[in-house]
């Protein structure tokens, strides 16, 4: 058994410990909620903005992988798209 200032410091210690881990969770859940949020929000826009949305924002995939998905688009159109599905976002957000 520990006693003493020992045991004060291993309590010190096992409190800041407990603390950190909760803080990492706490972050970590409310991260989890944002992005739930978030794609409910993305799913409510049409079919094509919110496939880009999810496609660029989400799976972080370049463009050049983007455009070969869309072989029948138009690049520039793609992008216009893009931006325009960007802009609903936020609104719906705001």
């Amino acid at each position: 058994m520990i006693t003493g200032k020992s045991a004060t410091k291993y309590n010190d210690r096992l409190d800041m410990v407990i603390h950190e881990q909760y803080t990492a969770r706490a972050a970590e859940a409310e991260m989890i909620l944002y992005y739930k949020d978030l794609l409910m929000n993305i799913n409510k826009l049409s079919t094509t903005c919110d496939d880009l949305l999810k496609i660029k924002l989400i799976e972080d995939l370049a463009w050049q992988t983007i455009y070969l998905r869309y072989p029948n688009e138009n690049k520039g159109s793609l992008r216009v798209k893009f931006s325009n599905s960007i802009k609903n976002l936020r609104k719906i957000l705001s």
